[in-house]
């Protein structure tokens, strides 16, 4: 061996005299390892404040409203009002929680999603989340197309992947907005 480098073990670690420095190896991999946790739980930190940060009226998803001071009883009527207008009927309902409205496609929306039992529609379902702390209804609309709808034991409803069909129901969702705002609302929860 050359004077000056040589290589010995102790009872934890690996270590190697290079000149008059001692390298030990289980000292470099902790510090590695404590450097990579600590950024680690940097960044768990980070995004969690970020989340949290998020203002309300950023939740909730591409088509999204928050209806201030108002009820669930008040929303599914201002929605019941409105949707019709555009086409739609009143669908399968879960209130307070969630209301859906529906609408058979037409002659190329049977082509696309078509089933082989009755008719075919698209399912606008609004989920009515109210708001903590205040009287606000965060309504969350998510669309799916529904083969053979109505029909017991074969309905099969799947999600639209593109979230930009919710995005569609905006100008009904504004209308809705507009009639249920403000309405008699329940005390905060």
């Amino acid at each position: 061996m050359e004077s000056g480098h040589f290589f010995f073990l102790t009872h934890d670690k690996a270590c190697a005299e290079v000149g008059s420095k001692t390298l030990c190896g289980m000292k470099i991999l902790l510090g590695i390892g404590r450097c990579v946790g600590a950024g680690i739980l940097a960044l768990g930190l980070v995004g969690l404040a970020g989340c949290l940060a998020t203002p309300v009226e950023r939740t909730g998803g591409p088509g999204s409203i928050t209806i201030p001071n108002t009820n669930t009883v008040a929303v599914a009527t201002a929605a019941r009002e409105v949707f019709p207008r555009y086409g739609f009927s009143t669908g399968p309902s879960g209130l307070p929680n969630w209301i859906s409205f529906q609408r058979p496609v037409g002659r190329t929306g049977q082509l696309a999603f078509g089933g082989f039992h009755g008719q075919t529609v698209i399912r606008a379902r609004l989920t009515l989340l109210p708001i903590a702390g205040t009287n606000d209804i965060r309504v969350i609309p998510r669309v799916s197309n529904v083969r053979s709808a109505g029909v017991p034991g074969f309905e099969d409803e799947t999600p639209m992947i593109f979230r930009s069909w919710a995005t569609q129901l905006r100008p009904i969702l504004r209308e809705s907005h507009a009639r249920a705002a403000n309405a008699a609302a329940t005390p905060p929860r």
